[in-house]
């Protein structure tokens, strides 16, 4: 039945460092108690006696490993690990807590501490975050996995684009060897000494935001690891949030870029067993902000993730300590993260209304593995290539540009004044300050592709070209595609012959790209003995055609490919480039038999869920407007309406009655996680558990109107419980304030 489950099946949880509270109880499936302090056996045996499956998560690139660092853990310092910049300065996470090179000695010391949480009983271990920093490689250590690795001696990452990209990839290899390593250590060591499983997962940010914010991570290198059996993806309005330029106009676009970031880590499990949870932040790290703005942000990114149905699992919240106990806004302090420190002017405890809705949102996320989902308009297989050797050219050497370092600032300035347009035409395509623009934060190369077409309403999918290697029939989900070469590389030769072939075979390619990248330079496999001068020609090659192919559409086989000699951070800048792009995708679409309705808005209906967002900067900035049966699982009280209209640029969710007519009972919603539903023709019963300090609303279909409600809790304290009929719906309305006791609730006829 609909919100009722065995917590064994580990669909929702959160992470938390702090003990257990009746006001963090939010009763989802299980915890991950954080961090190896001297307080954390303690934490896990309270959740434990609270019911949840108990697992641990610590930091895999950073933590309280002071011990490891000081020399007390083996008698040797171990400072000269710490990811170090050019300057010889330590990349600090917080206060005296640096990031670590991944060396085979790091690596003996986390699985010996994480072996003794394997004897403590625990269910899973999820090792968070595998981080090199771009701007780290200068440390003693690195140098000498460098040189191990490489067999030559250490080049300085800012020497050259081969160096650079050769530090990158080694960065990436070392935390993939590092996971790798923890995996085997930790199953093996759990099957040998007590017969049984200890889950091993991996909390990661999305290839889309490491690359974004230059970090170095494994990613899809982890998929071919036996025994990491799945990730959490860290998406949040921290990382979606970053600001992006489209159409000229840099600002955050938190809705679109989520749904990118949750996009690649859907089809990053794409083809394996291994399990997938999508994180949500209701605060987030930086303290200053209000309520209102949290709240705003949430659902953007909320919403977001509903749109990928191949996902059913969440991470409802990282530290609710702070979300539920948190007073905002506050001033930022530092510390692990962004830890804040004293009120600013107008703090205040989270909202009522907030709090109810935030555990509604917890126990939604509980029924949505539906059978039925579908996007409601332009359900167009269209998918963007990506690769984990995005994130290796994001930072230019010295030669190409030192602008780097202030180009952030300054287009963020610009974005503050009525001359912003004129700042990006004043960029020269072949200056310092335009590889500083591509470096900069804003990540222009990818999103000057894939914004204007979600803008416009279609749903486009972030496409893993590493899968091709391990599935040739991946593509053959897709109609059409969009790649460009000046902001990845095909590590190996297989990806374009894939391709190709996928052409041949009726597909049709959109290749966007000049040839200018600086990077077609580095050291590999195309341009050996010097035969071709990036791997589009390589690609074009296998098709039959030319190595340098004019502006036009070729026909390869039953399939063709579309040349457009731009380089993609231009659409980022152009309004006239993206209106020709999108012209280029269309038509492409119209003669496969697709036809492209450009629109403002996105829907899906996961079963009788239905998700709306309506997006600005689009073709129009009308509202969206859905009628028929409803309740608005984002109104307090649940309300039943007939009508819906979301403002442009707002999100709304839908239940939508006409998808149950059938069904005479069934939870429609609720604030508190569903233990039983029983009905017979005279009584309901309803047995639901709620954290602390919640206004609880549940609506609930039956199959008669009740006259009387009566409920107690756990303690055999009477409950006071208002109720309210709906005739139309034939659903009841329960409210009642949470004590954090399990409730029950009896309806009379």
């Amino acid at each position: 039945m609909a919100y009722i489950r065995d917590r064994k099946e580990m669909r929702t949880g959160y992470q938390e460092k702090a003990a257990w509270a009746p006001e963090l109880d939010l009763q989802c499936d299980f915890v991950m108690v954080y961090g190896l302090d001297g307080t954390l056996k303690e934490r896990v045996d309270q959740f434990r006696e609270k019911g949840y499956e108990v697992c641990l998560m610590t930091g895999c690139a950073w933590g309280s490993y002071e011990d490891y660092l000081s020399g007390d853990w083996d008698g040797r310092k171990h400072e000269d690990e710490r990811q170090t910049d050019r300057e010889g300065k330590p990349i600090l996470h917080g206060v005296n807590v640096p990031y670590m090179v991944p060396t085979a000695s790091f690596g003996t010391y986390l699985a010996e501490k994480l072996k003794e949480f394997v004897d403590a009983g625990i269910s899973a271990i999820f090792m968070e975050e595998p981080e090199f920093w771009a701007a780290g490689g200068y440390s003693e250590a690195f140098k000498a996995e460098y040189e191990a690795s490489y067999g030559e001696p250490w080049q300085a990452p800012h020497g050259s684009v081969d160096a650079q990209y050769r530090c990158a990839r080694l960065k990436s290899e070392l935390y993939a060897g590092l996971i790798d390593r923890l995996s085997r250590e930790v199953k093996g060591y759990s099957r040998e000494k007590y017969a049984r499983e200890t889950g091993f997962y991996v909390a990661t940010h999305s290839p889309l935001n490491y690359t974004q914010w230059k970090i170095m991570s494994p990613q899809l290198k982890m998929l071919s690891m036996e025994c990491v059996d799945g990730f959490i993806a860290q998406v949040w309005s921290g990382t979606s949030g970053t600001g992006n330029v489209y159409e000229g106009h840099y600002k955050s676009r938190t809705f679109e870029t989520a749904y990118f970031e949750y996009g690649i880590m859907q089809e990053m499990i794409y083809g394996t067993e291994k399990k997938m949870w999508f994180l949500h932040d209701p605060v987030e790290d930086f303290p200053e902000n209000d309520w209102k703005d949290y709240r705003r942000k949430y659902l953007k990114t909320f919403t977001a993730s509903l749109f990928w149905p191949k996902v059913n699992r969440y991470e409802v919240c990282p530290w609710p300590d702070r979300v539920f106990n948190g007073r905002y806004p506050r001033k930022l302090g530092m510390g692990e993260g962004m830890i804040p420190t004293a009120d600013m002017e107008g703090a205040r405890d989270i909202p009522k209304e907030y709090a109810t809705m935030l555990s509604g949102m917890i126990q939604l996320l509980g029924d949505m593995e539906q059978e039925r989902c579908a996007f409601l308009g332009n359900e167009i297989p269209v998918g963007i290539l990506m690769s984990d050797t995005c994130a290796y050219q994001r930072s230019f050497p010295d030669a190409v540009t030192a602008l780097e370092s202030d180009m952030n600032d300054r287009l963020i300035a610009a974005g503050k004044t009525e001359n912003e347009a004129a700042f990006y035409r004043n960029l020269e395509e072949k200056s310092g300050e335009w590889y500083g623009y591509i470096a900069g934060c804003t990540y222009p190369n990818f999103f000057g592709l894939a914004m204007p077409l979600l803008k416009h309403g279609l749903p486009l999918h972030p496409v893993c070209l590493e899968h091709t290697k391990r599935d040739d029939r991946y593509l053959s989900n897709y109609r059409c595609l969009v790649l460009s070469y000046e902001y990845m590389k095909p590590e190996l030769p297989c990806y374009n012959k894939t391709l190709a072939g996928w052409v041949k075979q009726g597909g049709r390619l959109i290749y966007v790209g000049d040839g200018s990248d600086p990077y077609h330079e580095v050291k590999c496999w195309w341009n050996e003995n010097g035969e071709y001068a990036n791997p589009a020609e390589h690609l074009f090659a296998q098709m039959g055609l030319g190595r340098s192919l004019a502006d036009g559409t070729y026909l390869v086989g039953e399939g063709s490919l579309v040349v457009w000699n731009r380089k993609p951070a231009l659409l980022s800048v152009s309004r006239e480039y993206a209106k020709q792009y999108r012209a280029i995708v269309k038509q492409v679409l119209f003669d496969t038999g697709y036809y492209w309705r450009e629109t403002n808005c996105l829907a899906m209906e996961r079963g009788p869920y239905r998700m709306i967002a309506v997006l600005d900067e689009s073709c129009s900035a009308q509202s969206c407007r859905a009628e028929g049966l409803f309740t608005d699982l984002l109104k307090d009280g649940y309300p039943v309406i007939h009508e819906l209209t979301v403002p442009c640029g707002e999100e709304g969710m839908l239940f939508d009655y006409e998808k149950i007519e059938g069904e005479t009972l069934r939870v429609i919603a609720s604030a508190a996680r569903i233990e039983k539903l029983i009905c017979s023709d005279r009584t309901f019963e309803v047995w639901e558990k709620a954290a602390d300090r919640i206004r609880v609303n549940t609506r609930i279909r039956i199959p008669w109107k009740p006259k009387r409600i009566e409920a107690a809790d756990e303690a055999g304290n009477p409950v006071e419980v208002s109720f309210e009929w709906n005739e139309e719906t034939r659903t009841v309305l329960l409210s009642y304030d949470s004590r954090d006791l399990l409730v029950k609730i009896i309806g009379h006829r």
